[in-house]
């Protein structure tokens, strides 16, 4: 590893470590949707569901709204014969997309959270990490297209939901099977990306979650963008040093990346003020 890389590899542990008031309000905002699911999951397993129990998480999953609308084209029902529940949910998750795209990722979504939460133990207990050559890392970045294509096609033309062998989040929240029909399969899949997690930042988002690939396809027409002000920037190649939980290359940025998460971080921690959140119409 070249001295450069080292001291940009010391560089984010110390702005991993370096609290603003971002930071704060953006981890509040997670912790309090992640508890909120945990809640949820919790009192389902003791109360079970039903009128007098908790509702089930498929109730407060965007990505099942989408499978039910592919599920409802196919089998040529209503769009709005969908639950209410379901049907305010995908709006709300196409609203937040088209308002400000993957923000949900970086904000909100629980499974994503704990992933974050992970390499940052990760970043102490195994300081090195793993570093993927970037051309693989590039290529890998496209697999969420290609599982949410395959997901969408099945949904569409069998209403079969595939998604639910392999969902990492449905079996985190329903405790491996301790309560609710979790494949082994997504078990597996579950313990695979956690365990990922530790060495890389937000392995599942990155490379596999079908969500994630909806809403990077809102990123570069969302009102919401990350613009790089030219005219500002210094050039300093500071920013490098700015720990992305993406791993977008901040220095080099010139237009909002399909793969930003809107963390806001390298608005938020940029010496001149030179990266900015923007209203673009």
């Amino acid at each position: 590893m070249s001295t450069e890389s080292s001291k940009i590899k010391n560089n984010r542990k110390i702005n991993l470590a370096k609290v603003t008031n971002l930071d704060t309000i953006r981890f509040i905002t997670q912790f309090g949707f992640f508890s909120f699911i945990l809640y949820i999951s919790i009192g389902h397993l003791i109360y079970g569901g039903g009128s007098s129990g908790f509702p089930s998480l498929g109730t407060y999953c965007p990505f099942g709204g989408f499978v039910k609308l592919f599920q409802n084209l196919g089998t040529g029902k209503y769009i709005l014969s969908m639950p209410p529940t379901k049907l305010a949910l995908l709006g709300a998750t196409i609203l937040t997309a088209v308002v400000a795209g993957r923000a949900f990722c970086g904000w909100i979504c629980p499974f994503g959270s704990v992933q974050e939460w992970l390499r940052v133990l990760g970043e102490r207990a195994f300081p090195k990490g793993i570093e993927i050559p970037k051309e693989i890392d590039s290529a890998l970045r496209y697999v969420k297209y290609v599982v949410l294509g395959l997901i969408l096609f099945l949904a569409l033309t069998s209403g079969v939901m595939i998604f639910k062998l392999f969902d990492p989040y449905s079996a985190l929240f329903h405790f491996a099977g301790l309560w609710g029909n979790v494949a082994v399969s997504a078990v597996i899949t579950m313990a695979i990306f956690l365990t990922l997690s530790l060495f890389i930042d937000r392995a599942w988002c990155r490379y596999a979650c079908p969500l994630g690939a909806i809403q990077a396809l809102f990123n570069k027409i969302s009102l919401i963008k990350l613009v790089k002000k030219v005219d500002i920037c210094k050039n300093c190649s500071k920013c490098s040093e700015i720990y992305c939980p993406m791993g977008i290359e901040i220095s080099t940025l010139t237009e909002t990346s399909a793969e930003c998460i809107r963390c806001l971080r390298c608005v938020d921690k940029c010496n001149f003020d030179a990266v900015e959140a923007r209203i673009e119409v």
